[in-house]
């Protein structure tokens, strides 16, 4: 396991003082790549080597607000995969001595030059050090509805939006879908779940797609599709808020 500490900056929150999805993940991602420069290999390693991890999921609960000026900590782990093309890196943060946030990521091992996917025992990661992956967000699985996606506007990846591999970086995701939430700024997220279908290459143009949908527990689910210029699926997001109590 590793863990860091970070103070939540005031920029990387939502005029209401919480935490922006974004910036959520780039601080467990941060943390993940702190793990992976001081136990290598390091993500240049990788990239130098040919190689690079790529996410195809990520859920993410947060069982209460986080906000601006507070100290939190991130733990990460990896968990160990001998077969198969994927492996599962879990998260959690820490504040006031509580767990607000649990986590993991699915990520894939692939050739940077053919984009092909790399056996996950291609390379050793024995010294990141293993545990076993978190159960509560582990098998969450979002489903497309057949009806009901209507569109609601577009986004046009950016340079500074986009990654090594020239593509738009998976925790740019968060706030560029949540954005199209309806009243985004009167909650907080408390679910985020996001599966990556297809990279988007620097200035595509994604169709964004949206619906609400209610829950057998009547909790609500914000689903936001992003489209490809082909029509195919992009990423799908799942998005629960809280209200925001003053």
């Amino acid at each position: 396991m590793h863990t860091s500490k970070y103070i939540v900056a005031y920029k990387d929150c939502y005029p209401n003082g919480n935490i922006r999805p974004t910036e959520l993940i780039k601080y467990i991602q941060e943390s993940a790549m702190e793990q992976m420069v001081s136990k290598k290999p390091s993500y240049d390693d990788l990239f130098n080597s040919g190689m690079a991890f790529v996410i195809s999921k990520l859920n993410i609960i947060v069982r209460d607000k986080i906000t601006q000026s507070e100290e939190i900590t991130v733990n990460t782990w990896p968990t160990e995969a001998t077969t198969g093309f994927t492996s599962i890196r879990s998260y959690n943060v820490i504040l006031n001595g509580k767990v607000v946030m649990e986590g993991t990521g699915v990520w894939a091992l692939i050739d940077v030059n053919t984009r092909s996917l790399l056996k996950i025992n291609s390379v050793d990661l024995s010294n990141y050090g293993y545990a076993p992956p978190l159960e509560s967000t582990l098998k969450k699985r979002v489903m497309i509805p057949k009806d009901g996606l209507s569109v609601v506007g577009s986004h046009t990846v950016t340079y500074s939006q986009c990654d090594l591999n020239m593509h738009l970086t998976n925790s740019n995701y968060g706030d560029i879908l949540a954005d199209f939430v309806p009243n985004i700024a009167c909650g907080y997220i408390t679910e985020m779940n996001l599966h990556f279908k297809a990279e988007a290459p620097l200035h595509s143009i994604l169709t964004i797609k949206y619906c609400e949908i209610v829950n057998a527990d009547n909790s609500v689910s914000h689903i936001v599709v992003s489209y490809l210029h082909d029509n195919s699926i992009n990423a799908v997001a799942e998005f629960k808020l809280a209200k925001i109590i003053f």
